[in-house]
């Protein structure tokens, strides 16, 4: 696939991604805003974070791949 065309699909993907948003089932979106402060809560983020994700196809790390990432972290002085 050249460049050009994947990167056609991958604007096509997230075009169909963002009509999504709005399009859940009833009261997919409850609570998804804190009134009291106008800020998105923990879920409205982290459907954004998972949406964007999809749509890019990330796919979640090994066992094996969290192990070494954790590894490194603690060795650099993250723990």
């Amino acid at each position: 696939m050249s460049t050009d065309a994947s990167h056609r699909e991958l604007a096509e993907r997230l075009r169909v991604q963002a009509r999504t948003v709005g399009a859940g089932a009833p009261g997919a979106n409850a609570g998804a805003v804190d009134a009291g402060a106008g800020r998105p809560s923990v879920g409205a983020v982290f459907n954004i974070i998972t949406r964007n994700a999809n749509a890019l196809d990330f796919e979640i790390p090994s066992p094996g791949d969290f192990a070494r990432a954790a590894t490194m972290l603690l060795r650099r002085g993250y723990g």
